[in-house]
């Protein structure tokens, strides 16, 4: 006589809590070997993408739309700084930002990173090729950065380009982002046009702008370089500046990558200056922007000038903050979209693991198991926002 044997229907969710020959009574999601492994993939996916995110070319991530959405939000940030001086609010230009766009992309053609270009193209030149009306201009410019906040802040930290942020004569902007080598290193490069609608004069950092209640005043009959070495063997980079200034200056210093140099006078007539600063290379993270020197006279009025540039190169950021802009750049490409839909499958489950624990499997409500279930989870999570 046949004996019938009828085997148990084991529905997913058993399965996914089963506890068979387990000698300790695990759910089979979170046995200690099983979230090793598991955590071991996760921790592996994320590692081939952030691997992949630093040692790809930064430019390799940013397509021109991601460029357009850096030049979108320092358009809204600049805003933004504007409401919080109460100062009226800018509209976006296409024609601005065309010609923001243009000088930029000349600035990475012909390799240099002023306000006026080896031809002597500034920017009355670039808002004439657009046939562009205007009373008052200015322009900002900046390289390498890993947000556009950080682009904002390095021009609210220079005197200068923060009075055109702040303008209230200007009430429209455009911005151009672009990508490329420059001097040999993947860099980004930005340039920030205002403008009011009338016609008239050009206003660039090099020429006005308030400091408190000061005025600083555009240098006539000077002369200013900076040059960056770097010792053979060694890991620091030396900043020389040098200025010849007004004799009635009483002190100067230059600003170059975001670093003050405070200049001493040099020369028995006190009119050339010169100062030194040593730095770790590639230490600042902030943007860089265009050196520029201003003198204290000594009638207390500034005097203020751009610098002529000797091996200046974009900052090399850290691996950290070209993970961070990568990753931020990158959007969803099919690398960082497979990653997160790997992380989110994962938790996805362990939260399903974790609830049928909580709600039909009373026995397994150990802290042991509930240790292991929420610590997974939690390491999923850090893998997914960092």
């Amino acid at each position: 006589m046949h004996k019938l044997r009828y085997k148990r229907h084991r529905t997913w969710w058993h399965r996914l809590t089963s506890t068979r020959h387990q000698p300790h009574d695990w759910p089979a999601f979170f046995r200690p070997r099983r979230v090793l492994g598991h955590l071991a993939g996760a921790i592996g996916v994320k590692l081939v993408v952030v691997l992949a995110l630093i040692f790809f070319p930064i430019t390799a991530w940013l397509t021109p739309d991601v460029n357009q959405q850096q030049a979108d939000q320092i358009v809204v940030l600049t805003n933004q700084l504007r409401q919080q001086q109460q100062v009226n609010q800018l509209t976006k230009d296409q024609i601005l930002a065309d010609a923001a766009y243009d000088k930029a992309s000349d600035m990475l053609v012909n390799q240099y990173f002023a306000h006026v270009s080896p031809q002597k193209k500034g920017l009355a030149d670039w808002l004439a090729l657009k046939h562009y009306d205007f009373s008052v201009a200015g322009e900002n410019l900046a390289m390498g950065f890993s947000s556009a906040d950080e682009v904002v802040k390095a021009w609210i930290n220079s005197p200068t380009h923060y009075h055109n942020l702040i303008d209230p004569d200007f009430a429209k902007i455009g911005v151009g982002v672009v990508s490329g080598d420059f001097e040999g290193v993947p860099t980004t490069l930005v340039a920030q046009n205002f403008a009011d609608a009338s016609a008239g004069q050009i206003r660039t950092p090099a020429s006005t702008a308030a400091i408190g209640a000061q005025l600083v005043k555009h240098m006539a009959n000077h002369s200013a370089k900076v040059a960056i070495a770097q010792p053979a063997g060694q890991k620091t980079e030396v900043i020389k500046a040098q200025a010849v200034l007004p004799a009635s200056t009483t002190a100067a210093v230059m600003r170059v990558q975001g670093a003050d140099i405070i200049m001493k006078p040099i020369s028995a007539d006190r009119r050339t200056w010169s100062g030194s600063l040593v730095t770790v290379k590639g230490s600042p993270a902030t943007p860089t922007t265009p050196p520029n020197v201003i003198a204290t006279q000594a009638d207390g009025s500034l005097l203020e000038s751009d610098v002529d540039q000797q091996n200046l190169q974009p900052i090399k950021v850290s691996l950290v903050d070209q993970y961070i802009f990568a990753r931020n750049a990158a959007g969803s490409t099919p690398l960082t979209a497979a990653g997160a839909g790997y992380f989110a499958l994962m938790l996805a489950a362990a939260a399903l693991a974790l609830g049928v624990i909580m709600f039909n499997e009373p026995r397994h409500r150990r802290p042991k198991v509930l240790f292991s279930a929420f610590g997974f989870i939690a390491v999923l999570l850090c893998l997914i926002i960092f």
